[in-house]
């Protein structure tokens, strides 16, 4: 069967950033794609999520990743933690030179077409002022509902380049509450600025 990929989205910036303490020279690349865009009953839809920090920058790259499912619809990613509300959050760093590809399965206990939105919210660590981000919404079709998938935790280190650190957030609240004042502060850039 042939998949459909059109949901698929990728940020590049471009721009030279100045090199000073936490700022990019080069902008990483940030994409989130549909592998696998339908649900079976004992195959899941994969997205992957996939961060890269170019060599020539000094600093980390800090992601914050959130992801809304619709009720009925399940995150099952090692890396990822459930903070309820179907929200699934997680947080990455990714060192200079060095990249990270993450593999999120989604599972479904209803049939049809079901959208997921997703969040992504990047800036060099240290500096969450110089902060961009990438939404969209993307489409998973649910041929059969699920049976019960568990993720398998080595899939995620494997894919992992071994100098890239992971963290897993065990306070999901927190990592919420960072995402909310996140978009709060650009909610309010933004309207500072069109005034």
């Amino acid at each position: 069967m042939a998949e459909d990929n059109s949901d698929n989205a990728s940020v590049t910036e471009d721009t030279t950033t100045e090199t000073s303490s936490g700022k990019f020279r080069l902008a990483p690349s940030i994409s989130l794609t549909s592998t696998k865009n339908y649900v079976e009953k004992t195959d899941p839809a994969i997205i992957t999520l996939s961060m890269i920090n170019p060599a020539a920058n000094d600093v980390n790259l800090d992601v914050d990743v959130i992801i809304k499912a619709p009720s009925g619809v399940y995150v099952t990613a090692t890396t990822f933690a459930s903070s309820g509300s179907n929200q699934n959050i997680g947080h990455f760093t990714v060192r200079p030179g060095q990249e990270n590809h993450v593999s999120i399965q989604i599972t479904s206990t209803e049939l049809g077409e079901k959208a997921l939105e997703s969040q992504v919210i990047y800036y060099p660590e240290g500096n969450k002022d110089e902060y961009m981000m990438l939404q969209q919404t993307m489409s998973v079709f649910v041929k059969e509902k699920s049976d019960e998938i568990t993720p398998d935790p080595v899939d995620d280190e494997e894919e992992s380049s071994e100098e890239t650190t992971e963290t897993n957030l065990t306070i999901p609240g927190f990592s919420f509450l960072s995402s909310v004042i996140c978009v709060s502060a650009f909610v309010l850039f933004r309207k500072t600025k069109s005034n």
